[in-house]
């Protein structure tokens, strides 16, 4: 459970980063090669070669969680203060 709640929040931190940087076609090209590489870190986390989804890292995608909590937050402001910039120059 902590994983995919992990995996979501890093997602949606990465996307409003990019949300401040791309805009119309290349924001979607960008957005699809991300969830594209989310689903193939996915299947690879998955797979007993690596094995990232066991009980044995809890603890770290706990860490991982929190992090992209705090991304995602900052990325959040960041992006909140770029929109208000264009709405002060409109």
């Amino acid at each position: 459970m902590t994983q995919s709640f992990a995996t979501v929040i890093i997602m949606t931190g990465i996307l409003l980063k990019f949300m401040q940087h791309f805009q119309g076609e290349l924001l979607r090209v960008a957005v699809c090669g991300v969830y594209a590489a989310a689903v193939a870190l996915a299947l690879l986390g998955n797979s007993k070669v690596f094995g990232w989804y066991l009980p044995d890292y809890f603890k770290v995608w706990c860490i991982v969680c929190v992090a992209g909590l705090g991304f995602g937050i900052w990325q959040f402001v960041c992006l909140y203060h770029k929109l208000s910039g264009f709405e002060q120059i409109a």
